[in-house]
């Protein structure tokens, strides 16, 4: 959550919004693709747990960065709007989405589609590709502002 507050102040400071936010979007995108390729392999120590928990606290390190970049991004381009106003809309949209996705992920481990579901914990492999997959398109897609 420290992230958050040092990187929304040099941002704020620098107004390179979108150079940060496109490259804390790669750094999201790289390490999930690294702990999805981690945990295919098999447990070997006590080790892969500390690696399994630094690797999750970097992309949630950097997944709370988007927070204050997308609110100040968001307040400048609906200028005219007051600031509570399009901050609250975007903060609603931003929890449908995360709680959309919950459902979205669920339902991919629950499945069968490419990998086998063993029933204890089900096809984790699909949900973990699906956000691989998703944070790679959100690096990849070109924006606007």
């Amino acid at each position: 959550m420290f992230s958050a507050y040092f990187v929304g102040i040099i941002a704020d400071r620098t107004r390179k919004f979108k150079t940060i936010a496109l490259l804390n979007a790669f750094v999201i995108a790289f390490f999930v693709l690294a702990l999805r390729l981690y945990l295919i392999k098999e447990y070997s120590g006590w080790y892969d747990s500390v690696i399994v928990c630094g690797l999750l606290g970097i992309i949630m390190s950097c997944c709370a960065i988007h927070t204050p970049i997308g609110n100040e991004m968001g307040v400048e381009t609906t200028y005219p709007v007051q600031e509570s106003i399009s901050t609250g809309v975007l903060n609603t949209f931003g929890q449908a989405w995360l709680f959309t996705l919950y459902f979205v992920m669920y339902a991919l481990q629950e499945s069968n589609w490419i990998y086998k579901n063993n029933g204890k914990g089900g096809s984790w492999e699909l949900a973990m590709d699906f956000w691989a997959f998703i944070s790679i398109l959100n690096f990849s897609l070109p924006s606007s502002f």
